[in-house]
């Protein structure tokens, strides 16, 4: 919402829909109001890209439920402060991951987000070399306002990691959830479908 236009008094601009991830499969619906007055409006499907078989994992602990292809390994963890799902990919070419974790806040603020965000890369770069990360910015996980922030290192066989973790406070303010998503630089872009979904 832009609250006075600052593009002259004639002219064009843009609007645009995105994710740096990519959008996810499904219908979107732009609508254009100025002063209250709808003056344009467009609607486009992005339909999925090509997905292996998908099958999904339900946590009572987490109260969630992760798809993943057919063919990687699921664990859940569960103590009195954290709980964690995650899928992984069982090919050694191709090393994928993504899971979910909760834990207590401690503030019930955005910080308890930031603070997990920082132990997580402070654990990477105690590990690995070539370490990197991009400031947080806003993001919508699972309808909860948010924040993600992307990340890279180097794995103990020179491979170069992308990743992405996204963190968000549940409505309540009793938990906060964190996902990670890793796969090798290779096969980010290949496997952004299926991290999508």
């Amino acid at each position: 919402v832009y609250d006075q236009w600052d593009y002259g008094k004639s002219g064009s601009t843009w609007v645009s829909l995105y994710n740096n991830g990519g959008l996810n499969s499904g219908d979107y619906e732009l609508d254009v109001f100025v002063e209250g007055r709808l003056v344009a409006a467009g609607s486009m499907t992005v339909r999925p890209g090509h997905l292996p078989p998908m099958t999904s994992y339900s946590s009572t602990d987490l109260g969630l439920t992760l798809s993943y292809p057919a063919d990687w390994n699921v664990t859940e963890m569960v103590d009195y402060d954290v709980a964690v799902v995650a899928a992984r990919n069982p090919d050694p070419d191709h090393p994928a991951f993504f899971g979910v974790t909760s834990f207590l806040p401690t503030t019930g603020t955005d910080d308890d987000i930031f603070e997990l965000f920082n132990l997580y890369f402070d654990a990477l770069k105690q590990d690995f070399t070539g370490f990197s990360s991009q400031d947080p910015e806003q993001f919508t996980v699972a309808g909860q306002d948010g924040w993600l922030a992307y990340y890279g290192y180097d794995d103990r066989n020179g491979a170069q990691i992308f990743g992405a973790v996204a963190g968000a406070l549940d409505a309540s303010q009793a938990l906060v959830y964190v996902l990670l998503v890793e796969t090798t630089s290779a096969d980010w872009d290949s496997q952004l479908d299926v991290i999508n979904v």
